[in-house]
């Protein structure tokens, strides 16, 4: 059901790309598969600024994928965020993947609920963030 929602709002607003890539990304999505290509990426190691050069653990690895993975990878993403808000299927607390919000957003709620409980001389129950 959600495969063919997918395909059939992809073809509709992207009528501009070449029919080539309709049968890949279609095919794609609708076998659950990705082609193996999409698959390699380049790594690179970014140094944080801090700490020495010869710590492997100040640096962060980037990855580079192809055009057509990163295409693939957006377009999936974008209908299955339609999907989930034409149905209704995020919780008001959803912050993160949500446009507008974020992590951040949540960690804010969080605070001002805990001072809301401070000022009420309620006992606040710890919470873990991770």
């Amino acid at each position: 059901m959600f495969s063919a929602w997918i395909v059939d709002c992809y073809v509709s607003e992207h009528l501009f790309w070449p029919p080539c890539l309709y049968c890949i990304f279609n095919r794609s999505i609708l076998d659950g598969m990705v082609p193996d290509d999409f698959k390699t990426a380049r790594v690179s190691l970014v140094y944080k600024g801090k700490g020495s050069h010869s710590d492997c653990t100040n640096f962060r690895p980037i990855s580079c994928i192809s055009h057509m993975a990163k295409l693939l990878e957006k377009n999936i993403q974008s209908q299955l965020m339609e999907f989930i808000l034409w149905h209704d299927l995020l919780t008001c607390d959803q912050s993160a993947f949500k446009k507008g919000h974020s992590t951040e957003t949540d960690l804010h709620k969080i605070l001002l609920n805990l001072l809301i409980v401070q000022t009420r001389v309620l006992f606040p129950v710890p919470v873990i963030l991770t």
